[in-house]
Parts: structure tokens; C-alpha cells; sequence
């Protein structure tokens, strides 16, 4: 059958008839056919464990379980390398952070952070030695614009256009993006204390940055990515803040922070990566991880201990120490 198929298709190419080509594929054997009934079936069954159909399946080659993990990962990645001439900024990082938690991503000063977020952001390209990137499935290179719909990013040092108000630049970020609800956006500015009228030039930097957090709680973005999450600068903020953290998980949200403090992220995250020179040292939950020899490892053996309710009722009378 097979060959009887592959002789007339044959002869449909070079008569250049239609007959031909026709009566190739009408007799060409069954065992073709059976395979394609095998690989609808497989893809069927990869459909139901993901819970999508066959038509939308990313990576059809990949085992079910394979599927369901990056059905339930957001952010994923394998031996990362990331280098900036002779220096190694990511060492073989290994990240693995679930849909709908808040992770923090914890080590000193020159550790990695912010350069993994950028390569998450897709900003940055690994090196050519370096294992996988995967940020909601995709790749963040190659599916850069679709994946900044679905994200969004909060840097450690935010400046505004200095002749827009707080409200025109919410506003035009809103645009850009598609997606702020306007009750959340109204809600959020109210919560952290903004003046839409004010114009960035006479605010503050917390306020700058604080304008940045209600575009990023107000949108529908799945993950949120905050490098230096602003804890400590006063008590309106931290609230706001942590309130925040708070809903977007219990809405199904994730949350990745980056920070330098072990006691800044306590409190809030389900699980960290402790980081140190571009490698991953320690995993898991906090409590797992808070022990003075994890901390000595990772990241400042000094920062201070915070709890949530620290976080939220101790600092009445003034920003944190």
C-alpha cells in the first residue's frame, strides 16, 4: 500500500495532473493513516490534561506530564548563564516559580537579581551555553510582545515625564497596556494616597513609583514582576502594598520579587530563591529557609526580622528603620 501511494504521487508530480496525485493519496497504504489517527489521539489526550484542545497545543511533542507542569509554572528556567564580558552576572540559575504565589527572589547587592528579571522581561539574551527560559510558556525573546501583555513590571527606580499629572500618566499607561479596570485604577489611587492632579515634577520618588503600582495592581497582568519591592518607605505605602500582594494571590495572580532583604520578604512570600553570585543556593518555603546558616549563605546576615503584622501596624509613627 505504502508503495503503491508513494508511485502515485510520484506520478502526480511529474504528469502534472491532478489524477495522479489524487490516486496516490487514495491508495496509499493504511499504515500513513493510522499514524495520523495515533497522533490525533496522543495530542486529544495531552489536550485533557492541560485542559485546552489540540489546535492550541504549544508543544505538541511534549510529554503530557511535560504539559501539565508548564500549565501550572510561570516562570521556569534551566542552568541560566548570562555574561557581561569576562563576568558571569548568572551562573546556572535554576528558577522554578508556580501559578498563583507570591515568590521572592532574595540575594546581595550583585548577585543576579535584576539581570534575571530582565531576561524574564525578554531585555536580555542568555548566553549561547545557557539551559532554557520559560516565562507563561513562551519564550521571552521570541514572544517578547505577546508576553508583555500578560506582565507587568515595577522597577527599583521609577521617574515620570515631568510635565504630565499623576493621573495623565495612569491614564497612558492604561492606553498602552489595554487592560486597567478603571474601579481598581480609582481604588489604588486613592489607596496609595495619589493626587491625580499633581504633576510628576513637584512629587516625590515614592510617589513616582507609587503611580507605577497602581498601573501594575490595577491591570489584569498574570505576573507581576517587582524588583525592590518599596516595604519600608511609610506606613500609607507599606499598607497599600501588602494588601495588595495579598489580593493579587487570592485572585489567582503571581507575584516574583526581587530583593536584598531576607526580613523584607518574610512575611509575605510562599516561597524564595536565595541567589548568590549568579547561582541558586537554597529553595522553598520561608520558614524552610529562615535559619541563620541559609541567611549567612544568601544574602545580609543583618537584615531584620519583619512579620506581617510588623509590616502592617508597627510603623504608626513613621517609616520603618
Amino acid at each position: 500500500g505504502n508503495d503503491r501511494g508513494a508511485a502515485g504521487r510520484e506520478t502526480g508530480r511529474e504528469t502534472g495532473g491532478r489524477a495522479g496525485g489524487r490516486a496516490g493519496r487514495e491508495t496509499g497504504g493504511r499504515e500513513g493513516s493510522r499514524g495520523g489517527e495515533g497522533r490525533t489521539l496522543w495530542l486529544r489526550e495531552c489536550a485533557n490534561v492541560v485542559g485546552t484542545t489540540p489546535n492550541t497545543l504549544v508543544c505538541p511533542f511534549i510529554a503530557p506530564k511535560e504539559l501539565q507542569t508548564m500549565a501550572e509554572t510561570v516562570v521556569r528556567t534551566r542552568n541560566l548563564v548570562k555574561s557581561y564580558g569576562a563576568v558571569r552576572a548568572l551562573d546556572g540559575l535554576d528558577l522554578l516559580v508556580e501559578r498563583g504565589c507570591v515568590a521572592g527572589l532574595i540575594g546581595p547587592v550583585g548577585a543576579g537579581k535584576t539581570t534575571l528579571v530582565r531576561i524574564l522581561l525578554g531585555l536580555l539574551r542568555p548566553d549561547r551555553d545557557s539551559g532554557p527560559v520559560y516565562v507563561l510558556g513562551a519564550n521571552p525573546r521570541r514572544d517578547q510582545l505577546d508576553l508583555h501583555r500578560r506582565i507587568v513590571y515595577v522597577p527599583s527606580q521609577v521617574s515620570l515625564w515631568p510635565k504630565a499629572t499623576i493621573g495623565e500618566t495612569i491614564d497612558f499607561l492604561g492606553r498602552i497596556r489595554g487592560d486597567l479596570a478603571a474601579p481598581a485604577r480609582d481604588r489604588l489611587i486613592e489607596r496609595f494616597a495619589l493626587d491625580p492632579s499633581r504633576r510628576a515634577e513637584v512629587c516625590s520618588q515614592v510617589e513616582h513609583r507609587n503611580t507605577i503600582l497602581v498601573v501594575a495592581f490595577a491591570s489584569r497582568a498574570e505576573l507581576i514582576l517587582l524588583d525592590q519591592p518599596p516595604l519600608h518607605p511609610d506606613v500609607v505605602t507599606t499598607r497599600a502594598v501588602v494588601e495588595e500582594l495579598i489580593r493579587a494571590r487570592s485572585d489567582g495572580r503571581t507575584v516574583l520579587m526581587a530583593s536584598g532583604l531576607f526580613g523584607e520578604l518574610e512575611a509575605l512570600c510562599d516561597t524564595a530563591t536565595l541567589i548568590r553570585d549568579g547561582r541558586d543556593v537554597a529553595n522553598g518555603p520561608l520558614p524552610d529557609l529562615n535559619s541563620p546558616a541559609t541567611k549567612k549563605e544568601a544574602v545580609d546576615p543583618t537584615s531584620p526580622h519583619l512579620t506581617l503584622d510588623a509590616l502592617i501596624h508597627a510603623c504608626d509613627d513613621g517609616p520603618y528603620p
